[in-house]
């Protein structure tokens, strides 16, 4: 009978992590944000003469009523598509919280998925439509998670060395 070989299982490497104040994420969010802001001008400035072209915001009132709308539905899909696609690449993070030098993991320590990363941003939705309720979680729990990270399964770590 010929020998088998048993491989073990590989292991990822455990990151040494603490995990993210408050304050950091809050200025990596305006950062964000801020980014976000200045990327939807710019696509929605590209897009008029689709828009205008396509009659995608033309309403029985005019151009103007579907303007806004038009503006938000950009906004908040260019968000989930930076926030997904960033918070589960290589990195960990956006470019607000690279500047802070944060990154968001798995409770586990390892890197999210694009959709536990599509969880986290629709709920972050959530937590800012009730008063905040959500964000300040973080100030009240051991892992500082808020309630998107809780429900995403997910940390924002400051990665150490």
């Amino acid at each position: 009978m010929p020998q088998q070989t048993i491989i073990p299982p590989i292991t990822p490497p455990v990151i040494a992590m603490d995990y993210a104040g408050v304050t950091s994420r809050l200025i990596a969010m305006v950062i964000d944000r801020m980014l976000l802001l200045i990327m939807t001008g710019v696509v929605f400035i590209l897009l008029i003469p689709v828009i205008i072209v396509g009659g995608i915001v033309v309403l029985p009132f005019g151009i103007f009523p579907g303007i806004p709308f038009t503006i938000a539905s950009l906004y908040l899909v260019l968000a989930w598509l930076y926030f997904a696609t960033m918070d589960s690449s290589a990195r960990g993070a956006t470019y607000g919280k690279r500047l802070m030098g944060l990154r968001v993991v798995g409770e586990d320590g390892l890197r999210i998925s694009f959709t536990r990363a599509t969880v986290r941003y629709g709920i972050s939705l959530v937590s800012a439509t009730i008063f905040l309720l959500g964000y300040l979680m973080a100030f009240v729990t051991s892992k500082r998670q808020t309630l998107h990270d809780m429900v995403a399964e997910s940390v924002v770590i400051v990665p150490r060395s």
